[in-house]
């Protein structure tokens, strides 16, 4: 008989192997398959969260000086000389024609063409007080603290040369924006009626210096600040844009966000008639369009409540935004970069989702907000 041989360890066989192999590759793909969600979880909240803060960071910015906005003169006219302005102004589907530093959108997104927003608000810090510099004539029984280019004031300080000014007489429901061309002393400053870049009318009150608003010693001058914002998409990209400097017409346009594709605005009046009651310009399902677009026909654009006294010698645009108490912000902001897997076409052409953005692989958030300007109530409201 053969001898039997010694038992020592067994190995595996090939059929083990094979089916150790396959388990072990198994493991590794659903480890592998749930790194790359997670990682593509992470990125999508990464770009949600890009996003999310851009919004933030332009709401903080618009909502500050919306509520500053009307500073010192609350929504009377602010004459600018040619023109005249509000605390608020926005041009609807402004596209900024004449600046070579611009573009509005293009292609499929030529419809996010966005709206253009200035303020206007007059500064506590270095206001003054205004004096005598000449005798009083006709129709006015004091004197005149304006005397052809100088006007007579208290307090001037030296780095008000090329700074606008806004001139308040306390008996009159119009402001006067100046641009100082020099500074005298602490008691007299240079001024042009406006910007100074446009005529003034010798009838306008701005411009007129017999005219009653500069007849009176009881009005102030102060510092007018302001800014201006808009959405460019110069070279493809759009971005959010600020000139820290509204009032001063040379722009000075910096880039604030990037990826804030489109911004809009409307404006809730309050119905003196019936206070607390507020009417949106513009309004879906209803004729009532943008403030700025108001034909000079009370048809169309009617006067929430009605007009009053106070109403008396405004334009029908200038008592529209009289009674503004809001102002409804909308913004569409999207992702710094493209997830390909949201991607969906039709041909050369993007398909649209739920809320009307293309879907080009870009995240977005529809973000509005209101604002309620702290200053608007102040003067000529009511």
């Amino acid at each position: 008989m053969r001898p039997a041989r010694p038992q020592g360890p067994r190995g595996f066989s090939l059929l083990e192997l094979l089916i150790a192999a396959a388990i072990g590759l198994i493991v590794i793909t659903g480890a592998v398959v749930a790194g790359l969600f997670m990682q593509q979880q992470a990125l999508d909240q990464q770009q949600r969260m890009f996003a999310q803060q851009s919004v933030r960071a332009a709401q903080d910015l618009i909502s500050d000086e919306l509520r500053r906005a009307g500073g010192g003169f609350g929504n009377g006219r602010v004459v600018t000389g040619a023109t005249r302005q509000q605390a608020i102004t926005v041009v609807t589907d402004d596209v900024f024609a004449t600046d070579s530093t611009f573009a509005p959108p293009t292609g499929q997104y030529a419809s996010m063409v966005s709206d253009s927003l200035t303020t206007l608000t007059g500064s506590a810090d270095g206001s003054m007080g205004t004096r005598c510099c000449t005798a009083g004539g006709s129709g006015c029984t004091g004197c005149y603290f304006r005397s052809s280019g100088q006007v007579c004031v208290e307090g001037a300080e030296p780095d008000l040369n090329g700074a606008a000014v806004i001139f308040a007489n306390a008996n009159t429901n119009v402001f006067c924006l100046h641009r100082v061309t020099s500074v005298s002393g602490t008691t007299s400053l240079t001024t042009t009626a406006g910007y100074g870049l446009t005529s003034v009318s010798t009838s306008d009150p701005c411009g007129d210096l017999a005219a009653s608003f500069w007849c009176n010693s009881n009005t102030t001058a102060q510092r007018a600040s302001g800014a201006s914002f808009r959405i460019n998409w110069k070279d493809g990209r759009p971005r959010l844009q600020m000139d820290p400097d509204g009032n001063n017409p040379v722009e000075t346009y910096q880039d604030i966000l990037w990826d804030v594709e489109q911004m809009s605005f409307r404006f809730g009046l309050e119905n003196l008639a019936t206070p607390g009651t507020i009417v949106w310009f513009p309004e879906a399902g209803t004729t009532r369009p943008p403030l700025d677009k108001c034909p000079s026909s009370p048809a169309v654009c009617p006067v929430p409540g009605g007009t009053n006294t106070n109403d008396s010698g405004l334009t029908l645009l200038e008592q529209l935004q009289r009674r503004i108490r809001l102002v409804e912000v909308q913004l569409v902001v999207r992702s710094p970069q493209v997830d390909r897997k949201l991607v969906a076409k039709n041909g050369a052409l993007f398909l649209l989702d739920a809320d009307g953005n293309p879907r080009d692989g870009y995240q977005r958030r529809n973000y509005t907000f209101q604002v309620a300007p702290r200053n608007l109530r102040l003067v000529g409201t009511f």
